[in-house]
């Protein structure tokens, strides 16, 4: 309905908004879940699982160029990829896709979160 209204020009990117969850009512701009959505054209080059799967194997090339053991040597400090995608920021979204039962999503998660998570200071803990 909101995309309707936005092609519509009913609302603009400047319309403010309020969903549960979001502390007072924000201009739709600033909202990062509306604005690409909303003020996206054209058709669509791949759908969200599409989409998601794609950045998770670009991810998973990247952590293999930099890989967290050479050998029998562990790399230290982590490569920066590892450390970035293994803070809790990053973790708590990787979790998300895991919990979208997507079976292609689940599977190439779990090959990333191995891919970041192996060498981690933080493994153990999880």
């Amino acid at each position: 309905e909101l995309r309707d209204l936005y092609r519509q020009e009913a609302i603009s990117r400047d319309t403010k908004c309020w969903a549960q969850g979001m502390d007072g009512w924000q201009r739709i701009r600033d909202v990062v879940q509306l604005k690409w959505v909303l003020a996206a054209g054209g058709e669509q080059l791949l759908n969200p699982t599409e989409l998601a799967s794609t950045v998770l194997e670009i991810f998973l090339k990247i952590c293999s160029f930099y890989p967290w053991q050479e050998g029998d040597a562990v790399v230290w400090p982590l490569p920066k990829v590892q450390q970035m995608l293994g803070e809790t920021a990053c973790l708590r979204h990787l979790v998300q896709l895991l919990c979208t039962l997507d079976p292609s999503l689940v599977h190439t998660g779990c090959r990333l979160l191995d891919a970041v998570m192996r060498g981690h200071p933080a493994q153990p803990a999880l």
